[in-house]
């Protein structure tokens, strides 16, 4: 009874949610591993270790009685960075650094004090308002500042663009 109910909740999760990897189990008292069978790769490029991780996949999905073959490498996300330059930016005595801090403010907000509630303690943002948070275009308008002309400026000042790169979480 429980495994049919297993079986028809993942096959509804996968079926109805976009991007899940359900994980439905039994619980088990007492030690134990979560796979009958595990592979685990090392080393220092992802993209070698994201390679041998589908082709351990691919054998075990050829096996008809495998069942929840999955990896922990998870999606790779999207990244938005800037085309830093280099040229403008020294001109305007703006680093990588400074132009990271600015970005952050621009988009995350920036950490400005603490609120002490009773015993906790809650962080004070500054940030733009939300409209402002979610185009990316909106970027190009954050401020930098320079201190050669001792004001700030726009970044798009010291970037050329943004480039959209996918990377592992």
């Amino acid at each position: 009874m429980i495994a049919d109910l297993q079986t028809k909740v993942d096959q509804f999760m996968t079926d109805n949610i976009e991007s899940i990897e359900p994980k439905i189990k039994s619980l088990r008292i007492g030690p134990g591993r979560d796979s009958k069978i595990e592979a685990r790769f090392a080393g220092p490029d992802p993209e070698v270790l994201r390679d041998l991780s589908s082709q351990a996949e691919a054998i075990m999905h050829a096996d008809p009685g495998a069942k929840e073959v999955r990896n922990d490498w998870r999606q790779p996300v999207k990244l938005i960075k800037p085309i830093f330059n280099e040229q403008v930016a020294r001109q305007l005595g703006v680093t990588r650094t400074e132009l990271t801090a600015s970005l952050r403010a621009a988009s995350e907000g920036t950490q400005v004090g603490i609120y002490r509630d009773g015993v906790r303690l809650l962080p004070i943002y500054f940030r733009a308002d939300a409209s402002e948070r979610q185009d990316v275009s909106q970027l190009m308008d954050a401020q930098v500042y320079s201190p050669v002309l001792e004001r700030t400026v726009p970044i798009a000042q010291v970037v050329v663009g943004f480039e959209t790169v996918w990377e592992d979480a």
